[in-house]
């Protein structure tokens, strides 16, 4: 009988660790981790002395201080979110397998991309050139590091940018969040910056639940809000973020190829004025009366205030399906490769809005297009980790016009199409690197020749 009571209660234990439906809850919930996760008690793991590899970063010459299970913040993100995957999977952020430096893949498909883009440098170019398709963050065991090509700092960033080189996952993302969402979804702080309720799960999915009087709910990705200031920017002289988090939702599966279903990941409001935290002299909200001192008149508008109906650019988006083709329709036109913001309040109703179009399996709500209320944000051209092209845009804009070639295929060093084999559009990538920088999609969902996707807002092709 003791056996068994004993076996009831390991049973009982691990329903509440996994939860009923067998999926075990997540890591963070949205707020901060449990501390063995990325911290290691007595500089030790497994009963080994942690050894710090070489690092050129002068603020983690004695990293152990932190007592990290990883040479720095970024390696210690990616012991969990890097995988050797062959395949999407999960909260994985970088192909983890040892990829070939010309005809490597990388595998992740999620929203923000996959880190891996930056090890990868096509047939012909230079040894760097992976380092321009994504943010340079410092992850010294995992061979990813920062880079000058625009500088030390931030682009944009003003007189005190963001340091380039101390540029990690916690430069956005909050490991011990103080931004949190109270019951009507305004975004409070935890002390000392403002009373805060405890955070009890994540905020960022469409399967999230509301918090009650006396909870919160975390923040879209946790991300930092007004005041943040990680250690790695201390020195240089940045004075810390100014803008609340980003208000949106993402579908709870978010990592997968997109050939049949798109991620469609709803994004709200504030988005580009969260990202002029360390990038302020690129943000060109639309409003009347810009930022003083700041030149925007070549800046491209991004922001609340930029209206999709401005210049008709929603019209044109719902139209627009491909290169001479304009017979769209704003029930079907949502294109993940060029999304956009959809305006709602900061507020419960403006919350339901966001959880009911967030999917991934091209739910009616979720392929619907542009209304008097969108706005184009920074997310709309760039995704927010890497990805296969320069200046991590979604699409190819910066070495030609077509992403197709005349035979309707992707560009590629290995095309038996002349215009699909110029190496001035192919970035050195093989047909099937390029498919893979497009999420899986088939080109044949594209015309001949497709001109670039900077169409599907302003049709010049």
């Amino acid at each position: 009988m003791k056996g068994l009571k004993l076996g009831l209660l390991f049973v009982a234990a691990a329903l509440m660790i996994m939860g009923v439906t067998g999926t075990s809850y997540a890591f963070h919930e949205g707020g901060v981790a449990y501390c063995e996760g990325c911290h290691t008690m007595h500089e030790s793991i497994n009963d080994a002395v942690v050894a710090p590899q070489t690092n050129p970063a002068a603020q983690f010459a004695n990293y152990s201080n932190y007592l990290l299970k990883g040479s720095d913040q970024s390696s210690t993100c990616l012991n969990c979110h890097r995988a050797a995957d062959t395949a999407p999977s999960g909260y994985h952020i970088m192909t983890g397998t040892v990829l070939d430096t010309k005809s490597g893949i990388p595998v992740e498909k999620t929203p923000g991309g996959d880190f891996a883009w930056l090890l990868i440098n096509g047939s012909g170019q230079t040894t760097t050139a992976g380092k321009h398709k994504g943010h340079n963050i410092v992850a010294m065991d995992f061979s990813l590091t920062s880079s000058t090509n625009y500088g030390t700092g931030a682009p944009g960033g003003g007189a005190t940018p963001y340091p380039v080189g101390g540029l990690h996952c916690n430069s956005c993302h909050d490991p011990h969040p103080a931004a949190r969402y109270a019951a009507n979804y305004s975004v409070a702080y935890r002390l000392p910056n403002q009373n805060g309720n405890p955070i009890t799960e994540s905020g960022s999915y469409n399967n999230s639940g509301a918090a009650t009087a006396t909870e919160a709910t975390g923040v879209y990705r946790f991300l930092g809000g007004i005041g943040y200031l990680p250690k790695s920017a201390v020195a240089s002289g940045f004075t810390g973020f100014t803008a609340d988090p980003p208000f949106a939702v993402a579908p709870s599966t978010y990592n997968q190829v997109e050939s049949t279903q798109q991620v469609r990941v709803a994004y709200g409001a504030g988005m580009s004025e969260w990202c002029a935290n360390c990038h302020g002299q690129l943000l060109n909200s639309g409003a009347i009366n810009p930022t003083p001192g700041i030149d925007v008149t070549h800046i491209h508008p991004a922001g609340n205030l930029a209206k999709l109906t401005l210049g008709g650019e929603n019209t044109i988006y719902n139209d627009y399906v491909k290169s001479g083709d304009m017979s769209g329709s704003s029930a079907t036109s949502f294109l993940s490769l060029v999304p956009f913001e959809m305006g709602v309040t900061r507020d419960a109703a403006g919350y339901a809005t966001l959880q009911g179009t967030a999917s991934n399996v091209n739910s009616a709500a979720s392929l619907v297009g542009p209304d008097a209320s969108a706005n184009v944000m920074c997310l709309s051209c760039h995704r927010a980790h890497a990805s296969g092209f320069p200046f991590m845009l979604r699409f190819n804009a910066t070495n030609g016009q077509f992403i197709t070639g005349l035979d309707n295929k992707w560009v590629g060093t290995d095309s038996t199409d002349p215009d699909g084999s110029n190496s001035r559009i192919t970035l050195g990538y093989s047909q099937n690197q390029m498919q893979n920088a497009y999420y899986g999609r088939d080109a044949g969902m594209f015309a001949p020749t497709q001109r670039v996707l900077c169409n599907k807002c302003h049709a010049k092709d």
